[in-house]
């Protein structure tokens, strides 16, 4: 797995809605970078996938959104379910270990969108 996120790419890996402040003339910025990293350029978006799944989207729904980024519309389907795998690990690990706010939540989201894409054999 580490091959297929390693890149020299800046990403955020945490952005969700709380991320982002959008300035009165439609400019944006993100912030809290409590976890940047160095990584692959699908990362951010594969996590928005994500935290999509959890504001209600289905995931077929949040792929299609991250369709119009490019570095997705590169990306085997295999990279995208280990990575959904490892998340949905990383994220169950975090829920059984520490007492983090939606952690629990996270955790069984990450687990239904790598369940998804297991299933779907896309």
């Amino acid at each position: 797995m580490l091959d297929r996120i390693d890149g020299d790419r800046l990403v955020h890996t945490d952005l969700h809605g709380g991320q982002f402040l959008v300035g009165k003339n439609g400019d944006f910025h993100v912030v809290d970078w409590g976890w940047p990293a160095a990584g692959a350029d699908w990362i951010d978006t594969a996590f928005v996938v994500i935290r999509l799944v959890e504001a209600g989207h289905r995931p077929e729904q949040a792929e299609e959104w991250a369709k119009s980024v490019p570095s997705w519309s590169r990306l085997d389907r295999d990279t995208v379910t280990a990575f959904a795998v490892y998340v949905a690990g990383l994220w169950s690990y975090r829920a059984a270990t520490t007492r983090q706010a939606g952690a629990k939540k996270r955790a069984a989201v990450a687990r239904r969108y790598a369940t998804w894409l297991l299933a779907s054999g896309i």
